[in-house]
């Protein structure tokens, strides 16, 4: 990852935490799908922004973990 990575990475966390809060009080499909579309939207914004496409990816990829409380495996 580059250097500024971390910074833009933890600026992107605070914003999935406050998210999380509005998919508490939806059902489980509700949640899993705002969680999808909210992670897509997060890796693109985060491209944007100037992070590596990797990092981006790894970054959306925690977002959905965190706000779906599910853990991902890669194959």
């Amino acid at each position: 990852m580059k250097p500024d990575d971390t910074r833009l990475i933890d600026s992107l966390e605070e914003d999935m935490y406050n998210d999380k809060f509005f998919l508490q009080a939806n059902n489980t499909r509700t949640r899993v799908r705002y969680a999808s579309e909210m992670a897509a939207g997060i890796e693109v914004d985060a491209i944007e922004a100037g992070l590596s496409k990797d990092a981006a990816r790894m970054l959306s990829i925690r977002a959905l973990e965190y706000m779906t409380g599910l853990v991902l495996v890669a194959e």
